[in-house]
Formats: C-alpha cells, structure tokens, sequence
C-alpha cells in the first residue's frame, strides 16, 4: 500500500496505475484508503511532505525571480518573501491599504431578513405566563 500511495503523491500516478506498480487493484487501493487509517494517515503525512518540499520551491523560485528583469515581478516578489501573515487578506484578496473602502456585493447572494415578531395569538399567553 506504500508503494501505491508514494506513487500517487510523489509521482503524481492515477490511482489505477499506482495500484498496478504496488501490485495491488485499485479498488484493493481504494478500500484502504477508505477502511484503514494507518494508509490514510501515511498519505496524509506524504502530502504534507510534498506541500513543505512545494513551498521551499516556490520559495527559491521568488529568490530568483528578486534579480529578474521585469521590475513589477521584482517587486511582487519580494512584498510575498517579506509578507508576515500566511492568511489570506480579507476582502476578497484585494490588498488592505489606509484610506476607505468599497465593498460591492450581489444583494441577491445576502441572506434574507427574518420577521421575528410574535403571534398576536401566543401574546396573552406569553403575559399570563409571565404574571404567576
């Protein structure tokens, strides 16, 4: 089951052909995937690996992209090496600067207000309740 996990994370194989490399089927593969959590969490640490060895990457890409010819690419890279915050911006990904805002938003994507007024019918009741 390693072998077909490392395949498809590492290698980037369809699950079909990393069950053939392992040996396995692939609804063999599927079902530990499915059923058994100690292939579920090895493929969960494999991910995590791959998405450390993709940041330390990108990372060198942004290096050498500070002595590229395109300025704006310059600049661009160096304001992502020099971000402190690895949460994404609010609103939106539109870049947080002093000064005002404006948030345009569809009025039909916003939730409907809810009348909360109580029934006349349950009025009296809710008083007589409330006096003994």
């Amino acid at each position: 089951m390693r072998i077909a996990i490392i395949a498809i994370v590492e290698e980037n194989k369809p699950r079909a052909e990393a069950a053939k490399m392992a040996g396995l089927t692939e609804d063999a593969v599927r079902k530990a995937m499915r059923d058994n959590a100690a292939a579920r969490e090895f493929y969960a640490s494999e991910v995590k690996a791959l998405l450390s060895f993709a940041r330390a990457k990108a990372a060198h890409a942004l290096i050498a992209e500070l002595t590229g010819s395109n300025a704006a690419a310059r600049v661009t890279a160096a304001r992502a090496i020099l971000e402190d915050n690895p949460q994404t911006p609010a609103g939106n990904n539109m870049p947080q600067v002093p000064g005002f805002a404006i948030l345009i938003s569809d009025a039909r994507s916003a939730p409907m207000p809810l009348d909360i007024t109580p029934l006349k019918a349950l009025a009296p009741r809710l008083e007589a309740d409330r006096e003994g």
